[in-house]
């Protein structure tokens, strides 16, 4: 009688092990829950994992991109702090540039202003020989030869010094009639205004002034027109 009973029992608990319904579980799980599963199941989903277990990828791959991201803003930072650093050394080195070009041109442009300064008393004493001379000691019958000589040489050289000081940028003014210009003219002294003189003009010119390039290089020393009421002035 026992034999054929624990055969019977035997057979059912294989079928209780081995029998896995449409539920996937053991049938041994069905009937008694609290019973431990002999397979591998995977923990249920948004279960905490067991301890000693590592974090999950994701919290990972999180902690590595917001690490990535703190360094990309810092070179970020660095980058534009150097762009900012060439910006401004480019534009000095432009400025800098930019004022040695301007003094070398300077330097160049007036390198003969003082030696063309010097030659203007040259001028002056060519100009006081040719006004010193009578008209009817060079001009007429009774001119003298030599004297006719004389003059005409100095006339020529003081065209043609003209010529190279002009050819350098110096330029004679200074006019019997001009405007009185304070920042061009020197007035010397007053003279009372004559029929057809303008008022403020220059009457006698003492030295004809010179221009350098812009510059001022000698101002033009002459006597001034003024009318009577302002001369007692």
């Amino acid at each position: 009688m026992l034999t054929p009973l624990l055969s019977a029992c035997s057979i059912v608990w294989s079928l209780l092990l081995f029998v896995t319904p449409a539920d996937g579980r053991p049938l041994y799980r069905s009937f008694h829950p609290a019973v431990p599963c002999f397979e591998n199941e995977a923990p249920a989903e948004g279960a905490a994992p067991a301890q000693g277990e590592e974090k999950p990828a994701e919290a990972t791959l999180d902690d590595q991109l917001a690490s990535i991201k703190k360094q990309l803003e810092s070179s970020e930072k660095e980058l534009k702090d150097l762009k900012d650093k060439n910006m401004r050394l480019l534009a000095e080195m432009q400025n800098v540039r930019t004022i040695a070009k301007r003094d070398v041109l300077n330097e160049r442009t007036y390198a003969l202003q003082s030696f063309g300064k010097n030659l203007l008393c040259v001028c002056d004493y060519l100009s006081m020989a040719i006004t010193s001379v009578p008209k009817d000691k060079v001009e007429g019958e009774a001119a003298d030869k030599t004297l006719v000589s004389l003059y005409q040489g100095v006339v020529m050289t003081q065209k043609e010094l003209d010529k190279v000081l002009n050819a350098q940028g110096i330029t004679k003014y200074g006019v019997v009639g001009d405007d009185f210009n304070p920042n061009i003219h020197e007035a010397m002294f007053q003279m009372p205004l004559t029929e057809g003189a303008k008022p403020n003009s220059l009457g006698q010119i003492i030295t004809a002034g010179y221009m350098f390039k812009q510059r001022v290089l000698r101002p033009c020393k002459a006597g001034v027109f003024v009318k009577a009421e302002e001369e007692k002035q």
